[in-house]
């Protein structure tokens, strides 16, 4: 039997057809400096909050265990998220092209958004999050895609997690919107061949 072939690339307005909205979760006091500076980066965080060097590689390279809050005197407060849901050895041997320290900068360089209220939802019933307030924005992903399209990058998994078990993973993992094999991932787990990652 010949497989399906299936273009790469996905256009903003295929995307936002099928993820019409999508959410980014942060900590509940972190409204006023979204408004001010919009969504940061770990590393654009510690860069603006003009974190000391030699106290970066613990927050940027490491798992982090607990939340780092940061205090400046200009910018206030910003709180930056754990990484509880990733464990070193599991996420060690997920890997195949970078080590676990290459691994947590790649993550500290991006923001992340869900692209359903599903797995959103899963997100803030996981035990670290049950029970907790939390900022959650709503995103029109079209007028996102549209203005970012060259930027965005997509990953089939949630990178930053390696529990119930831990899929493989590398610097390969994140691909531009005109790379990434929207059609041939929606097909996959519509057989029922692909974990469903809407």
């Amino acid at each position: 039997m010949t497989e399906a072939k299936f273009e790469l690339g996905v256009t903003p307005e295929v995307f936002a057809s099928t993820y019409p909205r999508l959410y980014h979760m942060a900590h509940e006091d972190a409204w006023p400096q979204i408004q001010r500076y919009g969504l940061l980066s770990t590393r654009s965080i510690l860069e603006l909050w003009e974190v000391e060097p030699s106290q970066r590689p613990r927050i940027e390279t490491q798992i982090r265990q607990n939340p780092v809050e940061l205090w400046h005197p200009c910018h206030g407060k910003a709180v930056i998220r754990d990484q509880k849901p990733m464990q070193e050895s599991r996420l060690r041997a997920a890997l195949v092209d970078c080590t676990p320290e290459e691994w947590c900068q790649l993550l500290s360089g991006k923001v992340f958004f869900w692209p359903s209220k599903k797995r959103l939802h899963a997100h803030m019933a996981a035990r670290e999050n049950r029970g907790k307030r939390h900022l959650v924005l709503t995103i029109d992903s079209w007028r996102l895609a549209a203005e970012y399209e060259r930027e965005i990058t997509l990953c089939a998994m949630n990178s930053g997690n390696t529990v119930p078990f831990a899929q493989k993973r590398g610097k390969d993992s994140f691909m531009k919107m005109n790379d990434y094999p929207f059609e041939a991932r929606r097909n996959e787990a519509r057989t029922g061949r692909l974990q469903k990652w809407q």
